[in-house]
């Protein structure tokens, strides 16, 4: 198996704290049907590396692969050990979306950019174009895909939509080759297939982010397109209509497959995760059991029921958790964001849609009033719109819109307050415990535009009457704050981006004055930060998350130790703490939600483990004040295991560690550090995504 790493789709325009895309950072390889993993020769550093797009392997000749990047096509004639760009990024051939094999040839291909179809007759070692797409308003073509059938070799099916994101939404154009892609007709561009629209009426799309095609093998003629919704032509794209217009999919189509050995099997990936369809029915079937990939932006912990959470999603809507034994119920559709529950009565709750509407319920999110609407009010608006509920007032919530608002609702009764705030857009809005006229606010611009405005931080004293600039910074990106609860004038904030060094900072007198707090944390983003009141025993408990886990400090430790306990290597966006039970929860953006006990004081005197006896494939650390005798081995590219020991380790005949797959282990003689790291994990029950349908 073959893995080329990255998130392009997600990547439309540079959109930070927004879809956490990410780059690639190349190829991996798995011999052994997916349990390990290890790197291929092709390499991209991860912050300034390329977009990749798609992966393809030669149809007579595993050893040779392509893979199509925004830098180009590379090309491995020896399974991956070596590479070769064989199209320039200073040439015509730069964003390389899609790439097919003519069927039944071992020589000739296909490959789509922004605005061209390129060919090659030497399995792929050279490209010359072969079709400009036309433009619209003198702008190119955007992304392109490609569809062919062995039904006839000769066909080959273009999809393009417009160029890149910012204006003249429309589908540019649905093509088609008949002559093994020497030359192509345009077979439609009318009816908007990529829009909203039921009757493609309309001028949208996001072909960016979700374009694709599918031609059916033992038919030329059909064909199905999917951009966010699915549409269908059984006369090669002559006439066309809206597959299954009454949406028992989810929309947001990033790839189709018809099965290629029984035709009348169709599948979709989506937003909402993998559908089948079969024709003989005309139904289709959600295959997300057993998929816990969901996509969390935010979540929020009930503190009057220990098993209670709440979490907003990338397009699909807002679920909770209500019984022990079960996953997650959907409460709210469109893009879940924010959410609170209301920690004196969990019947209380706040949950948001993207761009900044907001809704709220009573009765334990039974039914939802929605209590604002920016567009009535004339706000600036935001994808996750920050919540901050009142500290003692379960009606009053605080929303980060441009300007912030205070909005009160009781009895169907709302009342909105615009505070006098100058902030360009908020992304961060906390209140502290002990005051509810003591605000802070954040506000950056994207990671990559961050020169424009920057970060800046303000603090109110008086409700938001007015505010104080406590920090500003450029090509900063601030992503979240947390508060001291018994001194909100001490305030921890973090920042992603890739500035080594630059991670935590805090200020103890209100944000006068600020130090660098970053210890040792590796050189990833920071998502998110929380607070845990110990009393002072230890002070300044605090738990990151990050792209790689979750990291802890107390002023005992004096710096930040890794806290994943079976967590896998995934991008945490978001940390609560069930104060009752005594659990931190992570919410992650690719692998649902997960929950670890709190860092302790305990400290086991001795451990011994056999070769399955404790969690070796993903980052963990053990330690006991006596000695730790182990047989485990450690394996796989996630694999960092650490043991701590007061008098000795024993590694008995039986350990190993696999270096080829990208394991790491660490032996170290000491003490037990001060708060132990508890040894095991829970992880909440996942059925998958829930594919809440866009009406």
């Amino acid at each position: 198996l073959y893995l080329l790493t990255g998130d392009a789709d997600a990547f439309i325009g540079n959109v930070t704290n927004v879809d956490y895309s990410r780059r690639s950072f190349g190829v991996l390889k798995s011999s052994d049907g997916g349990n390990t993993w290890n790197p291929t020769g092709l390499i991209f550093d991860e912050i300034t590396g390329p977009r990749g797009y798609n992966i393809k392997i030669h149809p007579t000749n595993p050893a040779i692969l392509f893979v199509a990047t925004s830098d180009g096509i590379f090309r491995t004639i020896n399974s991956g050990t070596t590479w070769t760009l064989v199209t320039s990024p200073t040439s015509f051939l730069t964003v390389i979306y899609d790439i097919e094999f003519k069927p039944g040839s071992s020589t000739i291909m296909y490959a789509s950019g922004i605005d061209s179809i390129y060919r090659s007759v030497n399995s792929g070692a050279t490209w010359s174009s072969v079709y400009k797409i036309p433009t619209l308003i003198s702008q190119d073509a955007g992304r392109c895909e490609l569809a062919v059938t062995p039904d006839d070799p000769e066909y080959v099916y273009a999809l393009s939509g417009p160029a890149f994101l910012f204006q003249y939404y429309r589908f540019r154009g649905l093509f088609r080759s008949v002559d093994g892609g020497n030359s192509f007709t345009k077979i439609r561009d009318s009816i908007n297939i990529l829009g909203r629209n039921a009757l493609g009426a309309d001028a949208s799309d996001q072909s960016n982010y979700d374009l694709s095609i599918a031609v059916d093998p033992l038919d030329k003629n059909h064909i199905i397109t999917g951009g966010i919704y699915m549409w269908q032509s059984f006369d090669g794209g002559a006439t066309i209509s809206r597959m299954n217009p009454t949406n028992n999919y989810h929309a947001d189509i990033h790839d189709i497959k018809f099965h290629p050995l029984l035709p009348s099997f169709l599948y979709h990936c989506s937003d909402g995760g993998i559908y089948q369809y079969f024709y003989g029915t005309n139904v289709w079937n959600n295959f997300n059991n057993g998929l816990p990939i969901t996509q969390y932006y935010r979540i929020s912990t009930a503190q009057t029921n220990a098993i209670q959470v709440t979490g907003g999603s990338q397009d699909n809507g807002s679920h909770m958790r209500k019984i022990a034994s079960s996953g997650f119920d959907g409460i709210l559709g469109a893009d879940g964001m924010d959410n609170i529950i209301a920690p004196s009565n969990s019947n209380y709750i706040y949950a948001s849609v993207q761009d900044s509407k907001i809704f709220k319920s009573i009765n334990n999110a039974s039914s939802f009033i929605q209590i604002l609407d920016p567009d009535a009010e004339n706000l600036g608006t935001r994808w996750v719109t920050p919540l901050a509920l009142h500290p003692t007032n379960n009606n009053i919530i605080f929303i980060g819109t441009h300007p912030i608002v205070r909005v009160f609702e009781a009895g169907g009764i709302v009342i909105i307050n615009k505070l006098n705030n100058t902030a360009s857009a908020n992304n961060i809005l906390k209140i502290a415990s002990s005051d509810a006229n003591l605000l802070y606010a954040a506000s950056s611009t994207s990671l990559f535009n961050a020169d424009i405005e920057g970060t800046r931080i303000w603090r109110t004293s008086n409700g938001g009457s007015t505010w104080n600039e406590i920090y500003a910074t450029q090509e900063k990106f601030i992503s979240d704050m947390a508060l001291n609860p018994d001194n909100p004038d001490e305030i921890w904030a973090t920042f992603g981006g890739f500035e080594s060094g630059y991670k935590v900072l805090k200020s103890s007198d209100g944000g006068a004055n600020w130090i660098n707090v970053s210890g040792s944390l590796p050189n990833v983003p920071i998502n998110c930060i929380i607070y845990k009141d110990n009393n002072g025993v230890p002070d300044d408990a605090l738990y990151i998350g990050t792209d790689i886990g979750v990291f802890y400090r107390d002023n005992n430790l004096g710096d930040w130790t890794p806290y994943n306990n079976g967590l896998p290597v995934v991008v945490v966006t978001d940390l609560e703490i069930q104060a009752s039970s005594g659990l931190l929860r992570a919410g992650t953006y690719g692998r649902g939600v997960w929950q670890t006990p709190l860092f302790t004081t305990a400290c086991n005197s001795t451990y011994t483990f056999t070769t399955s006896s404790h969690d070796r494939s993903t980052p963990y650390f053990y330690q006991a004040s006596s000695s730790i005798i182990s047989t485990a081995d450690i394996v796989g590219s996630g694999a960092r295991v650490q043991y701590r020991a007061g008098s000795y380790i024993t590694l008995n005949p039986g350990f190993s560690v696999s270096a080829a797959s990208g394991a790491k282990f660490t032996g170290l003689i000491g003490s037990c550090i001060s708060g132990g790291v508890p040894p095991g994990y829970l992880s909440l029950g996942q059925n998958g995504l829930k594919g809440f349908l866009i009406q």
